[in-house]
């Protein structure tokens, strides 16, 4: 897939507004719970740095490298959110996991072996994001988290189409 095609359906998904959550009870473990999304292994930050990782190694590649970059970006918009969550909650927004565990740069995967290893890896890394995220949705009946993480879900979802679109090239 050429960038300029990856571009126009991460434009077209980003026409599609967030949902604000203005309200929230404070929640000491719902809040916990969001850190696996904020700084756990397969959570925003985590992304942000393996996608940032994989456009600066792969920069010969340049419809790939600009791709990673601008997954990257959407991503950082995750961890805007789900950090404002947390806030929110009543709750420090640190990187760590649900169970206190620091995130560090060993949560990243350096090697490339090929671009269908790597894209196979990223498709397995946003599918994990998916199932995180359904499950904080199952956590809450707060109908503005919901919709906030079908959000969040359909941006994972069109990540995936566009990995699946580079395995099949």
């Amino acid at each position: 897939m050429e960038y300029k095609e990856v571009k126009k359906i991460l434009d077209d998904v980003d026409k599609i507004p967030y949902p604000n959550v203005n309200y929230l009870e404070k929640s000491q473990g719902y809040a916990k719970m969001l850190y696996d999304d904020f700084g756990g292994d397969f959570g925003e930050l985590t992304a942000i740095t393996q996608y940032i990782y994989q456009h600066i190694a792969l920069a010969e590649k340049e419809d790939i490298s600009k791709t990673m970059l601008s997954i990257a970006i959407v991503e950082m918009k995750h961890i805007d959110l789900v950090g404002d969550l947390i806030r929110k909650l009543g709750y420090k927004p640190i990187y760590v996991g649900s169970t206190g565990s620091f995130w560090d740069a060993s949560n990243l995967r350096y090697e490339i072996k090929s671009i269908q290893d790597m894209m196979e890896y990223n498709i397995k890394s946003e599918e994990e994001a998916i199932k995180s995220y359904e499950k904080a949705k199952r956590m809450t009946r707060n109908k503005m988290l919901r919709s906030l993480f079908d959000r969040i879900i359909l941006d994972e979802k069109t990540h995936i189409k566009i990995f699946e679109s580079f395995l099949k090239k």
